[in-house]
């Protein structure tokens, strides 16, 4: 990006963020309106002339603000430790950081929770640059008359429903601006209704994953938004399931699965290995990624094994050993519950044992002396020779971990994207990480065909799946849809999808491991946060929030 298309950027996007989101009655003063319309000019005549090499860095601008993603706190703190498929347990002083953690497993989170603003700020961001952008490209489109920045249009336009979706299924409040440029906060529902409208019309103007690639948004990444929208569209609206909508989301999987551009990964866990990006399998699955190397900076992958694993269990790295004791870091584990889920003959008093290969995968143990999937019992470095923990006592990770005062070794332990042992630098590990993939496009059409009562159909899809990943088929679906549930866990499991499909299923406010006998309703949404409310007076309390 040239210096004047810089500037004209960063001083419109400073200028929004602080109208839109803080305030309510801030005024924009025009310092030189004959040297701001010759910016104009020549940043529309460079996004036309060159749209891909111009409209690229605003685009990405906006893309990295998807690096929360990566981040081991922030969305992740809120959709899965807020559920039944992760703990982060106090360990001696370890761990405690004020008690962050203990709240989110709790759904003791008030106002002022660091990572409620962090995740807040985040999507709002995303939001503001969002709405920059399609101001300085269909300004540019209209002073040129031509179309050619139309496919870009359509991209920002899906950023800015993506990030809004989030508010939505977060915080059920939504800042944006109106027709008028001013500032507004849309309600949950009819936050919902403009993501789905949104979607709806940009997805024919986006291209495909074969023409632009899975790291920027593309008619596969829309429509798996739209479907997951539509499906949790009578949650938001807190109204009854729409029989229209679930056909729409059979609709937009269809579109997915028709277009033949995807397929499930051969191998399960070559989706999160260091190649991912160029192994065939692996990427064949995946819809929307970011991308990560030694090139580029796109936050922590090596944050999902560090956040797991022991201290001293480098499963050999040599960027873990290097770093010493300081890495991994000895924080979160699965619950009891949970990881019980997957024994096959429903007696874990014996030992997990399933064929599903989802849950541990033994073809690297020679190379890193662990599975990959769920880690339990004694820990082994990359010569299979025993770990012990700081104490020197054998390093044995175990079912059952408390919220407080749990040892070192307490706690099922979970790896799921390999640690890259050739990364010269933790953080730029080459693993991908994955925003969208095929597997839940298949989970999606079968939870909506269950819920439009076509049991038969949802079966089949699942039992692909399972198939898939060497699981035993099922042979009906409850009620409840618990066995779908149960699905959406084992297929993608600490991937940011547990909170949203407890809610969904009704299991989110039932007690497990520490967690409270009885939880509030006013826990299905985040509070805002307070420095929000304090200036931005748009901005309501979510329900309970004092």
């Amino acid at each position: 990006m040239n210096s004047f298309f810089n500037k004209f950027f960063k001083i419109k996007y400073s200028f929004f963020l602080v109208a839109v989101l803080w305030s309510c009655d801030l005024d924009e003063e025009l310092l030189d309106s004959s040297t701001g319309d010759d910016l104009i000019e020549q940043v529309s005549e460079e996004l036309v002339n060159n749209p891909e090499g111009a409209a690229t860095p605003v685009l990405n601008n906006i893309l990295a603000v998807i690096n929360f993603y990566n981040n081991q706190d922030n969305l992740l703190a809120l959709q899965q430790h807020t559920s039944d498929e992760m703990i982060g347990p106090t360990r001696g002083t370890d761990w405690d950081d004020g008690g962050v953690w203990r709240v989110m497993h709790t759904h003791e989170w008030d106002a002022n929770h660091p990572y409620v603003l962090n995740a807040w700020n985040s999507m709002n961001t995303g939001i503001a640059r969002s709405f920059d952008a399609l101001n300085t490209f269909n300004t540019a489109a209209e002073t040129s008359g031509s179309d050619v920045l139309d496919p870009f249009i359509a991209e920002v336009r899906y950023l800015r429903a993506f990030f809004m979706y989030q508010l939505v299924d977060l915080f059920g409040q939504v800042p944006s601006l109106n027709e008028d440029d001013e500032p507004i906060v849309l309600s949950r529902t009819e936050a919902t209704a403009f993501v789905i409208s949104e979607l709806e019309e940009i997805i024919l103007q986006l291209r495909a994953s074969s023409e632009v690639g899975t790291n920027r948004p593309t008619v596969a990444s829309a429509n798996v938004l739209l479907a997951r929208t539509l499906l949790n569209r009578n949650i938001y609206d807190n109204a009854p399931t729409n029989n229209e909508d679930l056909s729409a989301v059979v609709a937009a999987c269809d579109a997915i699965i028709n277009s033949g551009e995807f397929s499930l990964a051969s191998n399960y866990f070559d989706m999160f290995a260091p190649d991912n990006s160029e192994n065939a399998s692996a990427s064949a699955e995946a819809i929307w990624v970011l991308p990560n190397s030694e090139s580029l900076d796109n936050g922590p992958s090596a944050s999902r094994w560090n956040m797991t694993l022991h201290y001293n269990h480098d499963l050999g790295s040599q960027v873990l050993m290097d770093a010493g004791a300081d890495a991994p870091w000895n924080g979160f584990a699965t619950i009891a519950e949970f990881y019980n889920a997957w024994d096959a003959d429903g007696n874990p008093s014996n030992g997990v044992s399933t064929t599903d290969i989802r849950f541990q995968d033994e073809s690297l143990r020679d190379e890193i002396g662990s599975n990959l999937g769920f880690l339990i019992g004694q820990a082994t470095d990359a010569d299979g020779n025993p770990v012990d923990d700081r104490n020197g006592i054998p390093l044995i990770y175990t079912v059952d971990v408390p919220i407080a005062g749990a040892n070192e070794s307490q706690g099922v332990r979970v790896v799921k994207y390999r640690p890259d042992p050739d990364a010269a630098v933790d953080d730029l590990a080459d693993n991908d990480f994955i925003i969208m993939r095929y597997a839940d496009v298949i989970l999606m059409k079968a939870e909506a065909q269950w819920r439009l009562g076509n049991d038969g159909d949802a079966i089949v899809l699942i039992n692909q799946l399972r198939e898939a990943r060497n699981a035993n088929p099922i042979s009906s679906i409850s009620g409840d849809g618990s066995e779908i549930l149960a699905e959406r866990g084992f297929e993608l499991y600490w991937e940011n999808y547990r909170r949203t499909d407890q809610i969904r299923f009704g299991t989110f406010l039932n007690s497990y491991s520490e967690k409270p006998n009885v939880s509030p309703a006013n826990r299905l949404v985040f509070t805002i946060p307070q420095v929000a409310l304090d200036v931005n007076p748009n901005l309501q309390p979510n329900p309970g929030q004092e």
